[in-house]
């Protein structure tokens, strides 16, 4: 709970919870399909179910692009890593010293300064990971609701992992997809849409697992 002045008002912001009745993840016949990308993270198309039973597509992509935000994630990992080296090394370099040294000071001094722009650039890190993860999971709401679709199935991660594929996207850590589809959950409930996960392609097929439930 938060309170704030305004005039002569006090505004208070109260915690609340929407019970939502999930959607049912069988019976549609409009879906948007996800697909991971690399530098799009998101790639998807709209399928149709025919009046035969089949799946038909007009095979218009649709692409969420992270290209910048993920090369500036790329930038700070390795910044990070960086900083992370200079203070191990100043820590290997202390502890060879005696505590009257002339240089423990100023080394001591470094290694503080270097683990506070650690802390500060891991900190910025997980900031940009929250921002891409809502920003792409509130495109893949909106393109779902605005092509009148009433399911969203994308790829589940866990078979993604399972044939190595996380290792084609060395930008884009899995942490963050997981954080996608969470919040693509939360979205999609709101707007009434259910969301099924699905085997990657290629990986044995299984019961489809529906990722919808109340918010």
């Amino acid at each position: 709970m938060s309170r704030t002045m305004i005039g002569h008002r006090v505004r208070v912001d109260l915690p609340h919870r929407i019970t939502v009745t999930a959607a049912k993840p069988t019976g549609h016949r409009v879906a948007l399909g996800l697909d991971w990308g690399v530098n799009t993270l998101l790639t998807g198309t709209v399928g149709r179910l025919s009046e035969q039973g089949r799946v038909v597509t007009d095979g218009r992509a649709l692409r969420y692009d992270a290209t910048a935000i993920s090369a500036k994630l790329h930038r700070l990992r390795g910044h990070r890593e960086h900083l992370a080296t200079k203070r191990t090394h100043y820590t290997a370099l202390l502890a060879g010293l005696a505590a009257t040294d002339s240089r423990t000071a100023k080394l001591q001094a470094l290694a503080v300064r270097t683990s506070t722009e650690h802390d500060r650039v891991c900190t910025r890190i997980r900031q940009l990971n929250k921002t891409l993860a809502w920003s792409a999971a509130r495109w893949a709401v909106d393109q779902a609701t605005a092509l009148h679709t009433t399911v969203v199935y994308i790829e589940d991660l866990a078979t993604l992992q399972a044939r190595g594929r996380r290792k084609g996207n060395a930008r884009l850590s899995g942490q963050v997809r997981g954080t996608v589809i969470d919040a693509i959950v939360h979205l999609a409930a709101k707007a009434g849409l259910a969301v099924v996960t699905v085997p990657a392609r290629g990986f044995p097929a299984a019961a489809p697992d529906t990722a919808n439930s109340p918010t």
